[in-house]
């Protein structure tokens, strides 16, 4: 029996996909960082491609200056950025300065830049997709819709909820434990995750028959 691809759960996995997308880990990568893989069909392996371009952009702008390898990534970046029209012209367009709490509670001057949150999505999404996977050695439910949670969007109680759930998790670390995650999937399908990027950028998501408006 073929294996299928981790992510539709449809078509054969002919070859693997990155979860998280390589793209966050610019070359030249450390030789004992072993980057995680699900089996994966063409279609969702390739027709990825956009989207993680685009990720790669905002989670290195939002974690580089946390990450060990501050020159690779700001290099990768550039090289992203001046190789895509699309990704400049909406980095120009929309950036605005703006006051936020950077690296303690007191407001700092910042640049603001709005990303494609459709985008930023359908990459949260598959990644779920992949952990449900890794986590049950089954697909997700087609029919399961994803809610995407991001971490600094959430008012008060809900976080608070959210967290007392995760932390009665199993935090699992992938990638030299630059991406943690933590996750449950009940007898339904339905589930539950915590994600974490570089120690900096957090979301979460809730996967259920039925897409919540929170």
């Amino acid at each position: 029996m073929k294996k299928l691809c981790a992510i539709c759960g449809v078509n054969p996995a002919v070859t693997s996909d990155h979860i998280p997308p390589q793209s966050l880990y610019p070359k030249p990568r450390d030789n004992d960082i072993n980057l995680n893989t699900v089996p994966a069909c063409k279609e969702c392996n390739n027709g990825a491609s956009t989207d993680d371009e685009e990720f790669k952009v905002f989670i290195g702008i939002t974690t580089g200056e946390h990450q060990i390898a501050q020159d690779r990534v700001i290099n990768s970046l550039a090289r992203t950025i001046s190789g895509n029209q699309k990704i400049a012209n909406n980095i120009f367009e929309t950036k605005r300065n703006v006051y936020a709490k950077l690296n303690s509670a007191i407001l700092e001057p910042a640049v603001a830049i709005t990303f494609d949150r459709t985008k930023y999505e359908r990459v949260i999404t598959r990644i779920v997709k992949a952990l449900h996977w890794m986590e049950t050695g089954e697909a997700q439910n087609a029919e399961l819709k994803t809610t995407v949670l991001s971490g600094d969007s959430l008012d008060a109680a809900l976080a608070k909820s959210i967290m007392e759930v995760m932390h009665s998790l199993p935090l699992r670390p992938l990638n030299k434990g630059t991406f943690l995650y933590r996750g449950h999937v009940g007898e339904d399908g339905s589930g539950i995750w915590g994600m974490q990027f570089f120690g900096r950028h957090t979301v979460f998501a809730i996967t259920c028959a039925e897409k919540l408006h929170i």
